[in-house]
């Protein structure tokens, strides 16, 4: 297949999202661009064709007979042999029609059939709309919860599951003929003394062996694709949840949070192949026992009353360990929860010298854990141990009962041989039931930590309606709007009206705890209002996809972070199709090109984990930089230049006011410099609206008022802008 469209993937971005329109599903092109820039997809083909599913689109590339196709086909996209690609619209007696879509404006164009070869690859994109599918754009990780998830991955492979089926009914098979060799020697052979026929079952046996190796070498393998496809599903599965988890919802806990994601490595051990096959095992001991019934009639209840001995202790021992299963997994938790916590703030704990109190602590959750680990093997250890007295018991009452038959002349010294061999078979998928238990219990605590994480609400629900806004203005309408981090106290948020209007300039203003922070949440749909009604653009904000709503909003809080990687990712990390005039104006206006022009290694140089290495100011500057980068149509600022000198911030609102001018901004604030970029202050206390005015009216109506009765930041502001 040519590839020179490879060399131009915003022109296949542009083309889809114009066929997506064609659909009735507005979408804008940065979305598809992030989608193939950050598509895991091996090949160009399988990133265009995810990113088409990911509009609610169904997408097949084809090298099918252009003129062969009927008109409802169309449009389609196809490749250029000068790369890139363009929409053809229609075919014609004599004329091809196309639109390119990768310009400033679309433009039409014909091409004659006899020249089609001379600029299309031959290469088509077959595109239709998905039916019956109302959220075709999410992955089937993010599809509502179902609590029989487990299963149904697990039993999905029905083809393999029945190869093993079949491979193990097989080697199970060929397992007797270990015991039948040895009835027939000492029944026939031996008697006999015929060395010939004992090689001929000797070569008949071993050929028995190695085919059942086979066999359980190939059902090994199988049963661990099973297991690595249904482990890698999990794990895409849940850490695509993870992300998607509403904010609101989130664990309160990092390291709670990871040990309940931790938990699918509890799922991929209990999908072992050792697990699986033993559990596959068990019922073919059904067989082994119809075959010591066929050889010593009797000698079958000395087996059958084994088993009951052996599945009954272990059904009952499930009661001591699902508790300490859950336990081992509530300890799990705190372990990692005080050790993400301890690493996180290492600096402070050296710092307030605090290191005892958290060794103490992490002490005390490792002795719980370890007795509760030590309670649990021993439980198991009684098991396995009473499995084996049990299995000895069984062959040694096996071979008295066939004493007696023996010498009442009922049965063969063969016979008492080949079933006293066929009882070890029987039990012995039994002796790893103390194995599947243990990882029964454990993987079903871990499913239920996994079920929770499902059960939480998530920002793109399936089958939930939402409009699709390819263009934001930024015009907000906030009407009774109530939010609060802790359900059982009072709302930290209580906006009663705001208005904004789309390009207006608003700065919020107050205390520390006054709700700005929050307040911006709300705006960027990073929080959804408990009450109350976010207006954006005439529509309210939870019925606008989230997706749409953050591509045309940048958010910039205090808790923004930094990644691992270099400077040039941080930035790129949303925006990665970016020209290169769109990031050098990012490092410009926000301060982070003067920052990289000092480091030896400059956009190159790695950053670590939260930013660790950078001061303050420099993290901040990176940040928005990135921010910028994005293009946004609406602007959240949260003390954007809180960790700026004075001379770095004037230069910041020199060079980003105008930029600001036909975009919508809100700026929260304490510092007075920052007032120059806003046109309107509202100024806030303890989650609600106080004043909301112009920015001239409002410095004066505080101007006015007792400074000793306003907030303390609110009245440094008064103070400083009274005296330029």
């Amino acid at each position: 297949m040519c590839m020179a469209q490879e060399k131009n993937p915003s022109a296949w971005a542009a083309a889809l999202g114009v066929i997506a329109n064609h659909h009735g599903m507005p979408v804008s092109n940065d979305m598809i661009s992030r989608a193939f820039v950050w598509s895991a997809a091996k090949t160009f083909e399988d990133n265009v064709v995810q990113a088409a599913k990911r509009l609610g689109l169904t997408a097949v590339f084809s090298k099918t007979n252009l003129y062969a196709l009927p008109v409802f086909a169309f449009p389609i996209v196809a490749g250029l042999q000068e790369g890139g690609a363009t929409i053809i619209a229609a075919v014609g007696e004599e004329e091809i029609t196309c639109v390119n879509v990768d310009q400033a404006e679309a433009i039409e164009w014909k091409i004659a059939r006899e020249d089609a070869d001379k600029y299309l690859t031959g290469t088509f994109l077959l595109v239709s709309a998905k039916k019956a599918v109302k959220d075709a754009r999410l992955a089937r990780h993010l599809s509502n919860y179902k609590g029989s998830w487990f299963w149904s991955m697990l039993l999905a492979d029905k083809r393999r599951h029945f190869e093993i089926a079949i491979a193990s009914f097989i080697a199970n098979l060929l397992a007797l003929g270990g015991a039948l060799f040895g009835m027939q020697v000492w029944d026939r052979v031996v008697p006999a003394q015929s060395v010939p026929t004992l090689w001929v079952l000797a070569s008949g046996v071993i050929m028995a062996v190695l085919l059942e190796y086979s066999l359980k070498i190939s059902r090994m393998k199988l049963a661990d694709m099973i297991g690595k496809k249904v482990d890698l599903t999990i794990s895409s599965m849940f850490f695509a949840r993870a992300l998607d988890i509403r904010n609101d919802a989130r664990p309160k806990s990092t390291g709670s949070f990871i040990a309940q994601l931790r938990e699918t490595e509890t799922i991929r051990e209990s999908l072992g192949s050792s697990t699986l096959t033993a559990a596959i095992d068990m019922p073919f001991a059904i067989v082994f026992l119809f075959v010591i019934w066929m050889i010593g009639g009797p000698l079958i209840l000395m087996v059958a009353l084994a088993l009951p001995l052996i599945i009954i202790p272990g059904l009952l021992l499930q009661i001591p360990l699902s508790k300490l299963s859950n336990a081992t997994a509530q300890e799990s938790a705190l372990r990692h929860a005080i050790l993400v916590e301890s690493i996180e703030g290492i600096e402070d704990i050296k710092a307030l010298q605090a290191e005892r109190r958290f060794h103490r602590l992490w002490d005390r959750y490792s002795q719980a854990s370890s007795v509760t680990a030590t309670k649990q093997k021993q439980y198991i250890s009684m098991y396995v141990y009473w499995i084996q007295s049990v299995q000895q018991l069984a062959y040694v009452m096996v071979i008295v009962a066939g004493v007696y038959m023996v010498l009442a002349g009922d049965m063969t010294t063969g016979g008492v041989i080949g079933c006293s061999m066929l009882t070890g078979r029987a039990l012995s998928p039994f002796a790893q039931l103390a194995q599947i238990f243990t990882r029964w219990q454990s993987a079903k605590t871990a499913k239920k930590g996994l079920d929770d994480l499902l059960e939480k609400p998530i920002d793109h629900p399936t089958g939930a309606e939402r409009m699709r806004r390819a263009h934001i203005t930024g015009e907000y309408e906030l009407t009774g709007v109530e939010f609060g981090y802790d359900p059982e106290a009072p709302a930290n948020l209580r906006i009663g009206s705001i208005r904004i209007k789309a390009g207006e300039k608003v700065a919020l203003v107050g205390r520390n705890g006054a709700g700005k922070t929050t307040l911006l949440k709300l705006l960027g749909a990073a929080l959804p209002a408990q009450k109350g009604a976010i207006v954006l653009d005439k529509a309210n904000i939870q019925h606008i996809d989230t997706n749409d709503v953050r591509n045309k909003v940048s958010l910039l809080t205090q808790e923004s972070r930094l990644f691992h990687g270099s400077i040039q990712e941080n930035i790129q990390i949303g925006s990665p199709l970016a020209s290169r005039a769109q990031f050098d104006e990012a490092l410009s206006i926000s301060g982070a090109g003067q920052i990289v022009r000092t480091l030896s290694k400059g956009l190159e140089t790695t950053v670590m984990e939260g930013g660790s290495g950078l001061s303050g100011g420099q993290k901040q500057a990176i940040m928005l930089a990135r921010t910028l980068l994005r293009d946004p149509s609406i602007v959240l600022l949260d003390e954007p230049t809180s960790a700026m000198d004075e001379a770095s911030e004037k230069q910041f609102i020199k060079e980003i006011k105008p930029w600001m001018e036909e975009r919508t901004v809100v700026i929260a604030t304490h510092r007075p410099a920052i007032l120059e970029l806003v046109d309107r202050i509202i100024v806030m206390e303890r989650g609600r609206v106080i004043i909301d005015d112009r920015k001239d009216v409002v410095l004066a109506r505080l101007q006015g008022a007792a400074v000793a009765d306003m907030p303390q930041k609110t009245a440094q502001i008064v103070k400083l802008k009274s005296a330029e």
